[in-house]
């Protein structure tokens, strides 16, 4: 994902970079180009009509061929999507602070998926969000099993040192 601002993208090259690094290590091929995948979005952004946007990129494995579970036989598709740029928590909510929960779902293993590339795998975060949700706070943060914080459903703690 990346933000348009003002009709104008942020750090567009820097999250393309990522997404080919991620696609690479994912074995995904979206069958563009950076510089495509560049004009694309930017073309996909301008016929929206929107001037802050929280625009999507994804590049899907596909459906693999009848009776095949062989992901080499498979047709990777890109999306992309714009929608209008909302705040994870509303201006009130900013003003007062959030309520966090510190849930008991331990974040995925990055030996299992790797943090640095690009991926949608959030079953961990989404049961830690519906626990901070039945708990009555606003969002979530999860711990490794070694009890390091990770991070959050959108969102990434920096901190130099965490008071509980």
């Amino acid at each position: 994902m990346v933000h348009e601002w003002n009709g104008a993208f942020f750090r567009l090259n820097k999250h393309l970079e990522r997404f080919d690094r991620s696609c690479t290590a994912l074995r995904l091929d979206p069958g563009l180009t950076r510089f495509e995948l560049h004009d694309v979005l930017a073309a996909y952004v301008r016929a929206s009509g929107l001037r802050d946007a929280y625009v999507e990129m994804l590049c899907t494995r596909g459906v693999p061929t009848p009776g095949s579970r062989d992901p080499q036989q498979t047709r990777n598709r890109f999306i992309a999507s714009a929608i209008l740029f909302m705040w994870l928590l509303n201006q009130k909510r900013q003003k007062a602070g959030a309520r966090l929960y510190i849930a008991n779902v331990p974040r995925i293993a990055s030996a299992s998926v790797d943090p640095t590339i690009k991926n949608f795998h959030w079953g961990d975060l989404t049961r830690g969000l519906f626990q901070a949700l039945d708990h009555g706070a606003d969002t979530t943060v999860l711990f490794d099993r070694a009890g390091c914080i990770t991070e959050g459903p959108g969102f990434n703690v920096l901190s130099s040192k965490i008071v509980l």
